[in-house]
């Protein structure tokens, strides 16, 4: 809507200055900050409707959720909404109902129409034929027609052609009205045709009606505000056409509508009132949204404003190059009549330029020292609190197995004893003792596995046969190397293995290596907790 964007910024010359009206922006900025939970909750939607279609056989049925599915993709992105509107017409060619095709035509038409392919769309709704589509879809077909023609004329803006196409808009858009029994909707088309007429004063009025009534859903209202908008700007009511496209693009977010152009706008409007980093924000928004949805139109609008910014820049560039320009010859003559001065001031800058460097390597080493630090931390809370928990419930069963003892002896029920000492199986709570280390080293450290895979010749080492450990025994033994238990004595102590057992695992583990055993143990070190 070309016409509509030069129109609108034609007032703004006259507009007072945007940082003293700041807080108009200000509901806007608020839901710009929200606007992925509105598209989040859509493609939850959309998920949903999905898994409907899979578990429903019925044709029917699937033909409803295709239906729905495709409207919520409409405003959301072409593409998808193109492939699920296909689906349907190549269910409607196989049912060969001929007012199901003609109306799924229809969907593809607004569809290629929002994605800025108008020849296609133009094509395809010629290609219906009217007394084979329901009669309820009269006014949309009409419609579809006349705003395919109107965004052709405004897209080209051309001085011999856009007039052909507003008027075959304006033709279509009569038939629109005669066959639309909603009175809501007959606003809507009235004032789109009052506005092309150049009667606005009439559409003034036919959309106010729209804004106001509560029947219309928060898409359509922007799609009217914005209409409104640039309505008002016409009739020279500047602050009510600023408003009515802030209101347009907060309805456009909180419907998730990716097919916009009131935000487009208003990025347009703060570039060229000084305000760089909103008109940025809500350009970036703008190209963005265009983006996802895929409008090849709105994505050419979008871009028409960088070269606007880009001559600022360079404006802004050869003012700042004067300014050098002059502080570079001030500078030259200071340092023909300083040069004492600047000559200290040379060596002090290498003495601050070596302390700077010396800085720079002790932050560097501190940074490390303080992820490891990190780590050992990490992994001190995690096993202090495992082991504390660990004791604590030894302590209950010890408390437990005592109360039990000193009430058999008591009654010197000695075969009870013998009985309940068989139950004990030491080598069980060994195994439940290394499964809880496992599980808990592999929360702290989930890449351990991964990171250290590619040292090895094979993987065999990395797995274990038994499906009670989560680690192989050469694998734990890493693990505790890992987290600073090196000495050979102290891993055979907590493996409950003897120190030649300890060796041959070390020694197997040699033998796969691609490293040295010391490399390794670096390696090992070098790994981070999650």
């Amino acid at each position: 809507m070309k016409n509509l964007i030069l129109l609108l910024f034609s007032l703004l010359s006259v507009y007072d200055k945007l940082h003293g009206e700041k807080s108009i922006f200000e509901p806007l900025d608020k839901v710009i900050e929200n606007r992925w939970k509105y598209v989040d909750e859509k493609n939850r939607n959309i998920q949903h409707l999905k898994m409907l279609l899979i578990a429903n056989p019925k044709d029917e049925v699937k033909n409803e959720l295709l239906r729905s599915i495709y409207q919520e993709y409409s405003l959301l992105n072409f593409d998808s909404a193109f492939f699920y509107c296909s689906l349907l017409l190549k269910k409607a060619y196989k049912q060969k109902d001929l007012k199901f095709i003609n109306e799924v035509k229809t969907k593809i038409g607004f569809l290629l129409i929002s994605g800025g392919l108008f020849k296609e769309a133009l094509d395809t709704l010629h290609s219906i034929k009217r007394n084979k589509l329901d009669t309820k879809l009269w006014h949309e077909y009409y419609y579809l027609l006349a705003r395919g023609y109107f965004d052709l004329s405004d897209y080209i803006s051309n001085e011999y052609y856009s007039p052909f196409y507003v008027r075959s808009g304006l033709a279509y858009i009569d038939s629109a009205i005669v066959y639309c029994k909603d009175s809501l909707q007959v606003f809507s088309y009235r004032g789109l045709k009052s506005i092309k007429l150049r009667e606005f004063e009439k559409a003034r009025v036919y959309y106010e009606k729209l804004i106001q009534n509560n029947r219309i859903d928060k898409h359509q209202y922007a799609i009217e505000a914005s209409s409104l908008s640039f309505v008002y700007e016409n009739l020279q009511e500047n602050n009510l056409a600023i408003q009515m496209l802030i209101n347009a693009a907060i309805a456009d977010i909180e419907s998730a509508t990716k097919e916009t152009i009131a935000i487009r706008i208003l990025a347009k409007y703060c570039f060229q009132q000084g305000d760089f980093e909103r008109a940025y924000r809500y350009v970036k928004i703008a190209h963005e949204d265009a983006s996802i949805y895929g409008a090849r139109q709105r994505n050419i609008q979008v871009l028409s404003i960088l070269p606007q910014i880009e001559e600022y820049q360079l404006k802004h560039f050869m003012e700042q190059k004067k300014k050098y320009l002059f502080y570079s010859v001030i500078i030259t003559v200071l340092i023909l009549v300083n040069m004492v001065f600047t000559l200290i001031i040379f060596k002090q800058y290498r003495v601050l330029k070596k302390a700077k460097i010396f800085l720079k390597a002790s932050n560097e080493q501190l940074l490390q020292i303080n992820t490891k630090l990190h780590d050992a931390n990490r992994i001190k809370d995690e096993y202090i609190g495992y082991f504390f928990d660990t004791i604590s419930k030894y302590i209950y069963r010890i408390e437990s197995y005592k109360s039990f003892l000193h009430r058999k002896v008591t009654t010197k029920q000695f075969g009870d004893i013998v009985d309940f000492i068989k139950t004990i199986d030491i080598k069980r709570e060994k195994e439940n003792f290394y499964r809880k280390f496992d599980t808990i080293f592999l929360s702290i450290f989930p890449h351990f596995l991964e990171s250290i895979r590619g040292y090895f010749k094979d993987d065999n080492l990395l797995v274990t046969t038994n499906p009670e450990q989560t680690l192989s025994p050469e694998m734990r033994i890493l693990a505790l190397i890992r987290i600073g238990i090196t000495e050979n004595e102290k891993i055979a102590q907590f493996l409950g293995y003897s120190l030649n057992t300890v060796y041959t695992y070390k020694a197997r583990i040699k033998s796969k290596l691609l490293i040295t055993m010391d490399e390794l143990e670096k390696k090992l070190m070098e790994i981070s907790s999650l």
